[in-house]
């Protein structure tokens, strides 16, 4: 049980969870990611599953003592972890180099 480890990812798992509401709900994003993001609500979303896999993370730290049944846990976290940078990045804009229209804007 790892609760000194378990407290404070579970705080970043429920501030990384109001970035991702008040992104799907208003369409607000930080300012230093603004530029890059392109679509603010899939953005949202993406921090959602962030979020929920952090908090996974945390909560088998905090609960699950024995060994063996602290590993499937962890390896759901790093999945959904895994799946939501998908997300995430899906969200931003393509770099200049990437786009379709031949560099045109």
């Amino acid at each position: 049980m790892y609760v000194h480890l378990a407290i404070p990812i579970g705080l970043l798992a429920l501030v990384t969870a109001a970035g991702g509401v008040v992104a799907v709900t208003r369409g607000w994003v930080p300012r230093k990611v603004r530029q890059g993001v392109k679509r603010p609500h899939v953005y949202g979303w993406g921090l959602l599953a962030a979020a929920f896999s952090i908090g996974l993370l945390a909560a088998d730290w905090a609960i699950v003592a024995d060994r063996e049944f602290r590993m499937p846990g962890q390896m759901l976290a790093v999945m959904a972890m895994g799946l939501s940078s998908g997300v995430i990045q899906a969200s931003r804009r393509p770099a200049d180099g990437d786009r379709h229209d031949g560099g045109k804007s």
